[in-house]
């Protein structure tokens, strides 16, 4: 079945889809980082780089395909950013509803931060938006999805609409039969070697220093024990939400030595129990062996194809990383949309 794909970035949503049985034909981006990525993995796929809101009138062209997918940006809803609703980029959620008004398509799946589905200060944003899908002639549900339900390694909660024009849009139960076993960030990212090697290919040199007044939180994996905002991540179970934001000292935390050999004690929790007793945290020496997760790492907790390559300077791999929604999640969602609307 035909989609057209929005706001596409480097492709995780895209790619959840095809992994569902979805045939992408044409994708629309901005980013010409994240374009070039696109391109080189996706190259069957007919790519329009260019801004959405010049790019609406020609995807008259698609008018008829069955199915639209699309993020707009999500900067100005997350907590992770500044929740600014003067953010120019929060208004495209808008021009979502205006590609479908000139497509038709039977179904739509709009992705964004659960944080838009909730958060009072967006209420009224929320009710504009329901009362444009209501107007195109949708129904639609909304629906709050953890990306661990479905095989990746990572707290990830985001909202995806799903709405359809004939058909009652699959509910949150339907999504339960898609559940996949639970997988660690060492399941992930243990195979790949050491930063640097033929299948772990870029480097993890920002440094790690101990901050003079540390947060303890309940655990030596949350808080803020290090430098920037990189915490470090628990192997045996998941990672945090993978920030677009990653780079340099924002990058999480690898245990090298317990990446290795998992019978080895975590460092960071010797670490972390000392601070408790009292000791000053600069006269500990932070051990080789403690370094930043690779942009190869963050992309294989994110789902992405081991062979997929991302264009740019690290910083930029990791924004589009960051970005991405998980393809395993993009997946389920995908099968829920196969099964119950079209």
């Amino acid at each position: 079945m035909d989609v057209v794909s929005l706001f596409t970035g480097a492709g995780g949503m895209d790619k959840g889809f095809e992994y569902a049985g979805f045939n992408i034909i044409v994708a629309v981006e901005s980013n010409p980082i994240a374009a070039k990525t696109y391109r080189s993995n996706n190259p069957l796929v007919h790519l329009i780089e260019g801004d959405i809101r010049e790019v609406v009138p020609d995807l008259k062209a698609y008018e008829g395909t069955p199915l639209v997918i699309g993020g707009p940006p999500c900067q100005g809803y997350s907590l992770a950013g500044a929740m600014d609703l003067s953010d120019p980029r929060s208004s495209l959620i808008f021009s979502f509803c205006d590609a479908i008004d000139v497509i038709k398509p039977e179904a739509f799946v709009m992705e964004n931060v659960d944080n838009l589905a909730k958060h009072d200060k967006f209420k009224i944003i929320r009710e504009q938006l329901f009362e444009r899908f209501n107007c195109s002639g949708y129904d639609f549900k909304v629906h709050i999805v953890d990306s661990q339900r479905f095989g990746v390694a990572q707290k990830r909660k985001r909202m995806f609409i799903a709405g359809c024009k004939s058909k009652t849009p699959f509910s949150g139960h339907h999504l339960i039969s898609y559940e996949k076993q639970p997988v660690t960030v060492r399941q992930v990212i243990s195979h790949l070697g050491r930063p640097g090697s033929s299948t772990n290919l870029y480097p993890a040199n920002a440094k790690i220093v101990p901050v003079g007044k540390p947060q303890l939180r309940r655990t030596p994996f949350s808080g803020m024990l290090f430098n920037g905002q990189g915490r470090p991540i628990n192997l045996d179970g998941l990672a945090g939400t993978l920030p677009a934001s990653m780079g340099g000292n924002r990058t999480p935390i690898i245990d090298q030595r317990w990446l290795n050999d998992p019978s080895m004690p975590p460092w960071v929790q010797t670490y972390y129990d000392l601070i408790k007793q009292g000791r000053t945290p600069t006269d500990i020496m932070i051990p080789d062996f403690m370094r930043r997760l690779t942009a190869t790492e963050a992309a294989h907790i994110q789902t992405f194809p081991s062979d997929y390559a991302f264009a740019g300077t690290v910083p930029q791999m990791f924004s589009q990383i960051g970005n991405a929604v998980p393809c395993n999640m993009a997946k389920a969602v995908a099968e829920g949309v196969r099964d119950y609307m079209l």
